[in-house]
């Protein structure tokens, strides 16, 4: 059965993030939980805009 599945990576860039705290940190990194859902909404809208025919 080829199910295939699609697979959101989200993870620290390879780069020197600025000292703060954890918090800060991961808010840079876009890993706390507002851009955790942005990069979500972010790809539903792509896959939305791909299955409609219309560019993002």
């Amino acid at each position: 059965m080829g199910l295939l599945v699609g697979v959101m990576h989200l993870g620290l860039p390879d780069i020197f993030l600025e000292h703060g705290s954890h918090q800060q940190q991961l808010a840079a990194a876009g890993l706390d939980a507002a851009g955790i859902q942005r990069s979500i909404q972010q790809r539903l809208q792509e896959k939305n805009n791909n299955l409609s025919g219309t560019a993002s």
